[in-house]
């Protein structure tokens, strides 16, 4: 059965404002531009020398201790796999195109044979 219209605007979900407008008073409470000769919170946070984008300065080891064990053993896998993949592959196509030896660059010995 489906509800009456007037439910509707009790519901949790209303989709009447499912569309994504705002609000006046969402609009209202939106931050305001700054006025003129004052720089704004980007501009100040760069002058002071911190970090706009994300704000956290974590290593490259740090962040990958953050990660699941699970996860980060699956990139461990997958790179494994990768290299096997790649070795494999290599020998093959060395046996299907061998390497041409060239007589006029021969290997110098090593030998004291002089």
């Amino acid at each position: 059965m489906r509800p009456s219209t007037s439910s509707l605007s009790n519901a949790p979900w209303n989709p009447a404002r499912a569309s994504g407008s705002k609000t006046p008073a969402q609009k209202a409470t939106r931050a305001s531009k700054p006025e003129q000769g004052q720089a704004s919170v980007a501009e100040r946070a760069v002058q002071q020398g911190q970090n706009v984008r994300g704000g956290n300065k974590k290593t490259l080891w740090q962040s990958w201790m953050s990660l699941p064990p699970r996860t980060r053993m699956t990139c461990g896998f997958a790179l494994a796999a990768f290299s096997v993949l790649g070795i494999v592959a290599s020998d093959k196509l060395e046996e299907a195109i061998p390497v041409k030896k060239s007589p006029a660059h021969p290997i110098p010995s090593t030998s004291a044979a002089a």
